[in-house]
């Protein structure tokens, strides 16, 4: 249970990376919103959660250069990190005592550093997805490549 990973998590961070702002806004919106609907919080933590990931990984995609995989899964492992600490904000503001979020932190960190590792496969996977769908900047310049009648034969 403690090693449950949030692929909700991933998929906001990797639009945050790979989308437009309205394409990965939107995607991000509806995978709050799912989140919501399929958990017992308190109704729009989640979607605040998500979307709190989702435009600081754009800001910190904007002021640093993130192309590589292992700076993907470090900032995955900064951003998770922050969203379990604003969940555990959001709890201690609702009057949960702050005993158990004591005992609590130290899993977070254990939990982050869990899902930046699994975010190695699930981005490879995503990558191939979008390479699959086209929707990679590489499948981008195939396709106008092809459309390209400037050719010799014509």
């Amino acid at each position: 249970h403690y090693f449950q990973p949030d692929a909700v998590a991933l998929l906001c961070i990797w639009c945050a990376f790979r989308r437009n702002f309205t394409e990965g806004g939107i995607l991000t919106l509806i995978c709050g919103e799912m989140a919501e609907i399929h958990s017992s919080a308190t109704q729009g933590v989640h979607l605040i959660g998500y979307m709190l990931v989702y435009m600081s990984v754009r800001a910190a995609d904007r002021l640093f250069v993130l192309r590589t995989l292992k700076s993907y899964v470090i900032v995955s492992i900064l951003a998770i990190f922050g969203l379990k600490l604003f969940n555990m904000l959001v709890g201690h503001m609702l009057g949960m005592p702050a005993n158990p979020i004591k005992f609590a932190l130290p899993l977070a960190v254990l939990r982050s550093v869990i899902q930046g590792g699994l975010g190695f496969w699930i981005y490879r996977w995503l990558e191939k997805l979008d390479r699959f769908t086209y929707r990679s900047p590489e499948a981008d310049r195939a396709n106008e490549d092809e459309l390209l009648l400037d050719g010799d034969a014509f």
